[in-house]
């Protein structure tokens, strides 16, 4: 059912993406549509460079300059590494790093952001110094390696942020982002099943420094919520894109699916976010599947298609 309505729904999306464009361009003269705005700048140069895509090295699970290789491959411009099991920082000397930074860009790659998976509930209280002790290193490696952003699980936050337990949630993240704040990065959380009002109202709540959400569509298809609603929702607070497609079961949850075969309205969520002039990058990721290397791959070239559109 999800399916077919995402199929029958393309050529509205797709209208949805013109009209972003359309905004842009200049009126026709001389029987001619002119591409170049009054300030000279060709709109489709301004439309274009706002999505830069990334695919994260994981999803090959080869060694790091294999998966660099393979990376470059897909056409994509930027990886996202994970900075605990993949490339942890202690793993890495200065030398490495620069040798590391020069393939990428013999590549034609930059890390776009890093992650950094964990065991507990971000602000769990098992281990908490030691947790915020590996996040701040982590951090500081992922300044050291050109990005501005490391992805992180929350694990579920608290309902009520008033509340002594949210209240330490909101202790720990204000020294997080304070943190990143000093060395130059932000704390981009990966929702655990939150609704898009509270998700917003915690990290509103953080004035100490740089923090914001990642964006994970194919989550909010398996929650039963609108992928569109909920980037309205936290419009100005999306430090990073994933780049996943999902299906809900009438059970409730759902499945991972490659990206333009789930239940996701890509050309929408593209174009809302072209026109919330969204900045970053926007990473494709599988988490399950039978070939995730091809999965990825296709989902780079699928997104450049929709872009060309």
């Amino acid at each position: 059912m999800e399916r077919a309505s995402h199929r029958t729904a393309t050529s509205g999306q797709a209208r949805c993406v013109s009209i972003i464009i359309d905004r842009c361009r200049p009126l026709p003269r001389d029987g001619r549509e002119s591409t170049v705005g009054n300030d000279g700048v060709d709109f489709e140069e301004r439309f274009m460079p706002r999505f830069r895509l990334a695919v994260a090295t994981r999803t090959w699970a080869l060694s790091l300059l294999d998966a660099i290789r393979a990376a470059a491959e897909t056409g994509a411009s930027g990886v996202l590494f994970d900075v605990r099991h993949e490339l942890p920082p202690a793993q890495l000397s200065d030398t490495g790093r620069r040798d590391l930074l020069h393939v990428l860009r013999e590549r034609g790659l930059q890390v776009a952001a890093t992650s950094f998976p964990l065991r507990y509930p971000l602000a769990a209280e098992h281990q908490l110094e030691r947790r915020l002790a590996a996040l701040r290193e982590a951090m500081q490696f992922t300044y050291r390696l050109g990005a501005e952003t490391l992805c992180v699980p929350s694990g579920r936050c608290p309902d009520d942020l008033a509340s002594p337990a949210g209240q330490h949630w909101k202790e720990v993240l204000s020294d997080l982002a304070r943190y990143g704040n000093h060395v130059g990065v932000a704390l981009a959380l990966t929702p655990a099943g939150e609704t898009p009002e509270r998700l917003k109202a915690l990290v509103t709540s953080i004035t100490t420094g740089p923090i914001g959400i990642d964006f994970d569509p194919a989550q909010c298809v398996h929650l039963g919520q609108s992928t569109s609603e909920s980037l309205r929702q936290l419009y100005g607070l999306i430090r990073h894109v994933q780049l996943r497609d999902g299906v809900r079961h009438l059970s409730g949850g759902g499945e991972e699916t490659a990206v333009g075969q789930g239940a996701v309205d890509w050309l929408e969520l593209l174009a809302l976010l072209s026109e919330m002039e969204y900045p970053g990058w926007l990473t494709a990721i599988r988490l399950t599947g039978d070939d995730r290397p091809r999965d990825v791959a296709r989902a780079v070239r699928q997104v450049q298609r929709w872009l060309m559109m």
